[in-house]
């Protein structure tokens, strides 16, 4: 069984795979290089505005200048070409075992091997993921610890010193090996280091012109001018605003306060005074006696409709100073009454308030509203109304 598992390794290593699969391509108790996936990452942004590498305009926003020219910033086109590397923000090394994420070869990677799968080689797959995964770091460093901590499973597993032990670890450590040619003297080893380092690394440094990320002048990955005295930078517009971070009510200027991070006058005309809870100029409180409120513009009390503009088939209720509906039959208009809210003709709202008895409300050519006795019916006519 052994011997047709390591059969298989050896043709799993002769086929073109991708980063993950030709370093954990290989079959035999196990293959197990280890990659890193990437996730999704927060592009990092730098420098001043129109500048150019050895003549050639570039974008800091997404690109390094570098000795070898203009390079993309994320994800690293040429690890060569990018000497000042740096992590990438936010960026997570992955791991997942000694087989791929995904893909046909994951069924024929065992974490585990022995007769009895006794061998964990899962934390070594995982480290070793963890190490390719990490900016700047050495491959043949991860390499050679990725072999030591196969070595120490095959420990664990086998720990004595009777002949089974000694020839079942002798075994675990031949197998081991092959784990680690696959990734130490493969091409695909390289492939996958260089693909795990591209994802975890930035080519060069943010804001490096004006002293680093830290530095204050560096706003959204780019060196802008010095804060003057007494301000501070908003990191969303980048701008330096003498408010931001500021308590309400501290002075920003000549009678001026930060209020809700604004700068704003404070200065009122009399007897308003500034609020700092509204951000605007109002009148200080009133207690004004049943019947009245404060007027918003002159701050004195008045009567709860002085000043109340209401409908033209509305009235302002003294005691609420709401507008509420006339009663019918109120004069609006010209020579109009309400009716339910809104002015209609004079004859009424229904037939029974006509002026005079048994008159009768209908509505003639032309839109006009005519009265008309009891003896008589609505009409097409000049006057609206007809003789029975």
């Amino acid at each position: 069984m052994e011997e047709r598992r390591f059969d298989n390794l050896t043709r799993v290593l002769g086929g073109a795979t991708s980063r993950r699969q030709l370093l954990k391509g290989m079959v035999g108790v196990a293959l197990g290089a280890v990659f890193a996936s990437a996730g999704g990452r927060l592009p990092r942004l730098a420098l001043a505005a129109n500048p150019t590498c050895n003549g050639e305009s570039y974008d800091p926003s997404s690109q390094c200048c570098e000795p070898a020219g203009v390079q993309p910033r994320h994800p690293i086109a040429d690890l060569a070409s990018c000497p000042d590397r740096v992590p990438h923000p936010g960026h997570v090394p992955s791991f997942n075992g000694c087989g791929p994420a995904q893909g046909w070869i994951r069924h024929v990677i065992p974490n585990k091997i022995g007769p009895y799968r006794n061998v964990d080689f899962t934390p070594a797959c995982n480290n070793h993921d963890i190490c390719y995964d990490t900016c700047n770091t050495e491959k043949s460093t991860c390499d050679q610890n990725f072999l030591a901590d196969l070595h120490a499973a095959c420990a664990t597993a086998y720990p004595g010193n009777g002949y089974f032990d000694r020839y079942m670890r002798a075994g675990c450590e031949a197998d081991a090996y092959i784990y680690y040619v696959a990734v130490s003297q493969t091409q695909g080893g390289i492939v996958a280091y260089e693909s795990a380092q591209k994802e975890a690394c930035d080519c060069c440094p943010t804001c490096e012109e004006c002293g680093g990320p830290d530095d204050e002048r560096c706003c959204q990955g780019v060196c802008h001018d010095p804060c003057p005295e007494g301000q501070q930078r908003d990191p969303d517009t980048c701008s330096c605003d003498p408010c931001f971070g500021q308590e309400d009510g501290t002075v920003c200027g000549t009678n001026e306060v930060c209020c809700q991070e604004q700068c704003l006058s404070n200065q009122c005309p009399s007897p308003k005074q500034f609020s700092l809870d509204t951000c605007n100029c109002q009148c200080p409180p009133a207690n004004c006696p049943t019947g009245q409120r404060q007027d918003p513009d002159t701050c004195q009390c008045v009567d709860l409709c002085a000043n109340v503009t209401c409908g033209e088939c509305e009235t302002c209720d003294p005691t609420s100073g709401d507008c509420l509906p006339s009663a019918d039959q109120t004069p609006c208009g010209n020579g109009q009454v309400c009716c339910g809210g809104t002015c209609q003709n004079s004859c009424g709202c229904t037939p029974s308030q006509c002026q005079g008895g048994g008159e009768i409300c209908c509505t003639g050519a032309g839109g006009y509203t005519y009265c008309c006795y009891s003896t008589q019916v609505c009409c097409d006519s000049a006057n609206g109304c007809c003789w029975t």
